[in-house]
């Protein structure tokens, strides 16, 4: 079967470069997650359609391709955008363009993808003549029929917290996503994972919260992904990085609670936390390089307690190769799930001359102090003399 305008998501297949979501699903295909089947309508397709004088033909081939292609997705599919702008690292533009569930037959599906070129075409915020931008995929997916849909949020979307919010309607995720419902909320951290409500099991639960920080832990960013659950099988619909995270610096305090336990009060905190800071701004100055980091900023009291800008420290990290939480895994105050160890990584060799440089530092401190204290003796010694000298005379 040969497709002009349409190609099938695989693991491992062609990357496509134009659409978010496509890339998304690109991705949670890669890890082998399960995902609807799905065919993508490259944005050539448009741009043909279009096109004066080739449009006619153009649409001729688009149903030729559908007719081929629909047999295998089910009777029912959902069509969706997959525009250049939507689901990046820098804006999500979610909800801005069009998407249609339970299409059936081809002139529907045309209908569908015609709908989301042109609400493609009205996106607010980018100008008319910015082509690249207005580029859009369409994406032509399997049928989901969910008893339980929903959202799933590798990090607290509005505080920036180290936990995993879940969140379920029954039936599709329209409802939740388009419709305003209120849905069902839980609040995971760590390992606690408990459902009492018969749709959505414990044991779904538990495989969306690990499957949800597994996929952010890959992706390298925090995530945002779709589900739905047809009552035996879990399905990833889409998925995207948490736009609204950016520059949210997050403070916590449960480094803090172990050696500065219970209220701070101000002079202790003018005096010790700057000193305590500088210190640690120096220690990753010696090992990444030079940084512009107030050591002030590193920490805030609320309340009389400390917390430490866990967003600061993640960063830092980020730089050496290693998680954000890496210092709260050897302290033992978080565990690791088991999907990414502490270890090694690739990108700690750019800055292994410093470590190393460090490391020899370290070593050569006491030998370094034992010859300043000697040489502050003698200076004492001498100083000492003098005064004697004066004193006597």
């Amino acid at each position: 079967m040969k497709l002009r305008y349409f190609r099938h998501l695989a693991p491992g297949g062609k990357r496509g470069k134009v659409g978010g979501k496509t890339a998304g699903l690109e991705s949670l295909l890669d890890m082998r997650l399960r995902v609807p089947k799905t065919y993508v309508c490259s944005a050539k397709a448009r741009e043909h359609c279009l096109e004066r004088g080739q449009g006619d033909r153009a649409l001729t081939r688009l149903r030729h391709d559908l007719a081929e292609i629909l047999p295998s997705l089910g009777g029912a599919v959902a069509v969706r955008s997959s525009a250049a702008l939507e689901d990046g690292a820098r804006q999500s533009m979610a909800g801005q363009f069009e998407s249609y569930l339970h299409v059936r037959g081809v002139d529907q599906v045309v209908e569908a993808i015609l709908s989301v070129w042109e609400s493609a075409g009205a996106a607010p915020g980018v100008p008319p003549s910015d082509k690249i931008s207005r580029r859009v995929e369409v994406l032509v997916q399997e049928m989901v029929h969910p008893l339980v849909s929903g959202a799933a949020f590798s990090r607290n979307p509005v505080t920036g917290a180290d936990e995993t919010i879940v969140e379920a309607v029954e039936g599709t995720s329209e409802a939740l996503l388009q419709h305003g419902v209120t849905p069902r909320r839980w609040v995971i951290r760590q390992d606690e994972v408990q459902s009492e409500w018969p749709l959505l099991p414990t044991e779904v639960l538990r495989e969306i919260t690990q499957t949800t920080r597994r996929v952010a832990k890959e992706l390298r960013h925090p995530a945002d992904l779709e589900w739905a659950l047809d009552g035996e099988r879990l399905w990833w619909l889409q998925v995207r990085p948490i736009t609204s995270l950016r520059g949210l610096r997050v403070y916590s305090n449960r480094i803090a609670r172990e050696y500065l336990p219970g209220l701070v009060k101000p002079l202790v905190w003018s005096i010790n936390v700057p000193m305590i800071n500088g210190a640690w701004v120096d220690l990753f100055e010696r090992l990444v390089g030079r940084l512009t980091i107030d050591p002030l900023s590193l920490a805030k009291q609320f309340h009389y307690r400390a917390y430490f800008n866990m967003s600061g420290m993640g960063e830092l990290f980020r730089r050496l190769g290693l998680e954000e939480d890496t210092l709260e895994q050897l302290l033992g105050i978080v565990a690791s799930d088991g999907t990414s160890a502490i270890g090694f990584r690739w990108k700690m060799l750019l800055h292994m001359p410093r470590v190393l440089r460090f490391a020899f530092s370290l070593l050569a401190f006491h030998r370094r102090t034992t010859s300043w204290i000697a040489r502050r003796s003698v200076q004492l010694d001498e100083r000492e003399a003098e005064l004697n000298s004066a004193t006597t005379a």
